[in-house]
């Protein structure tokens, strides 16, 4: 799984390098890339983005066990449905569905991590730290980083 969590750990970083040159600073948010990028007919980068780093998790399955299996496949569906979800945003109801597969991407990896190594000390450390970069300036953005550093310490190291 080292080798999977890998993959996802450099097409995340890649582009988040990316976003910082194009946008020389921090986004509100990861997703909204799709719009920042979008006048220079370049969004459909963040689906491939979803796509690489959603990808990997459905890989999961054969190195786990059967509970936290069905949990990262799941939250692989989640990321992808998040790329899909950025495109149509303009919709009310598929707004909301963005947000749903946002936490559900988060939520369904945290419980992988506890039901694969009985751990909940990363999801305490995800919890605190959201609590600590709700204030500084583009909190999400923060957020979101923070997240998913949090999460690869876990897989990546296993």
């Amino acid at each position: 799984m080292n080798f999977l969590a890998i993959l996802q750990a450099i097409a995340f970083c890649g582009y988040i390098i990316y976003l910082w040159r194009f946008n020389k600073g921090p986004l509100t948010s990861i997703s909204s890339s799709w719009y920042v990028l979008q006048p220079v007919h370049k969004s459909h980068y963040f689906n491939i983005f979803c796509g690489l780093v959603g990808a990997p998790m459905l890989a999961y399955g054969d190195l786990m066990n059967e509970q936290a299996q069905h949990l990262f496949v799941l939250a692989g569906f989640s990321m992808w449905g998040l790329g899909v979800a950025s495109m149509t945003k303009s919709e009310k109801w598929i707004s909301i569905l963005h947000y749903v597969f946002t936490i559900a991407v988060i939520l369904l990896c945290f419980a992988g991590i506890y039901y694969q190594y009985n751990d909940y000390y990363y999801f305490i450390a995800a919890a605190v730290g959201t609590i600590v970069l709700a204030f500084v300036p583009k909190p999400l953005w923060w957020i979101e980083l923070w997240i998913f550093a949090v999460i690869m310490s876990k897989l990546i190291p296993n």
